[in-house]
């Protein structure tokens, strides 16, 4: 079975980073902090700070039941007050149409508050913007600006970002060398973009296993685009044993999140081992997901 990753898929899914929300990870003492009644009672006293934790805790349902709602008027009270991330992650709202209808042009005016104000991640969210000419004109030389800026102050997105940059101008070497910054840095979209460079053997000699490693990594962190290209390496055995189960599993997980490669690849799995009811179910599901080759599969087998 062929991989499905193409260069253009690539391009797809390269600058996922719109929305990168910037908070605290999980933890017990932040579900603790979250279940404090102090938290609500500092908010209350326009203690602002307080007011993006209590934010990020009814974002990611730490503590607290999830409720997007409650977190966007968190997060707009200290934004309002002037926390430059509570900014940001109240942009991310706007741009993944969390709580809120979707408003890119209200997320990238968000994106450009928390990035003046000095969040330094959220000015690689502005970048992926510009880069993507969502809310905003395309502007690359910007977003080029903006994503070195972030890169070299540390910010794994920042990095990823600039390797969508490179990638774009066909400068594979620094594409690759700014994916593994990136990576370095804690951005699993980085990790699953170098990948695809090892994978394909785009500015760096081909290196499988590692590309199959890589992969996993953003998997785990529910990349869900690079879960298929996972699945396709495990099932090909490229990088590794051959495992048809656990290929089977992520690209199910892939195509559950709409990536209509996972959709496709599983398809073409029940296919060939003669399971017909199955593939079409899957090529149907990559099918409405408009992808043409599930479309094609599905109506061989009609």
């Amino acid at each position: 079975m062929a991989a499905s990753g193409t260069s253009s898929r690539l391009l797809a899914a390269l600058f996922a980073l719109v929305g990168c929300d910037r908070g605290k990870s999980s933890s017990h003492e932040a579900d603790a902090e979250c279940t404090d009644a102090r938290l609500s009672a500092s908010c209350a006293d326009d203690h602002y700070e307080s007011c993006a934790r209590l934010g990020y805790c009814f974002a990611h349902g730490e503590g607290v039941s999830r409720d997007d709602v409650r977190a966007i008027a968190m997060y707009r009270t200290a934004c309002d007050g002037g926390v430059s991330t509570a900014c940001g992650n109240l942009g991310f709202m706007y741009a993944t149409g969390r709580g809120v209808a979707r408003d890119d042009r209200a997320a990238f005016e968000l994106y450009e508050r928390a990035c003046t104000g000095g969040s330094i991640g959220d000015c690689a969210n502005l970048a992926s913007a510009l880069y993507l000419g969502q809310g905003a004109p395309k502007d690359l030389e910007r977003a080029r600006a903006l994503s070195t800026m972030s890169c070299s102050l540390g910010d794994g997105a920042g990095c990823t970002g600039l390797g969508l940059v490179y990638f774009d101008a066909r400068n594979d070497r620094a594409a690759v060398e700014s994916f593994r910054a990136g990576c370095d840095r804690g951005d699993p979209a980085g990790c699953g973009n170098l990948g695809f460079m090892l994978q394909h053997g785009r500015g760096s000699a081909p290196d499988p296993v590692h590309a199959r490693a890589l992969y996993e990594r953003a998997c785990q962190a529910e990349r869900w685009e690079h879960c298929a290209d996972l699945g396709i390496m495990l099932a090909n055995g490229e990088g590794g044993s051959r495992d048809p189960d656990r290929a089977a599993s992520v690209l199910e997980a892939a195509c559950s999140h709409d990536e209509a490669v996972g959709c496709y690849t599983l398809g073409f799995m029940h296919a060939r081992s003669g399971r017909t009811s199955e593939a079409r179910r899957f090529f149907d599901l990559g099918c409405k997901l408009s992808d043409r080759e599930s479309c094609d599969a599905l109506a061989k087998l009609r």
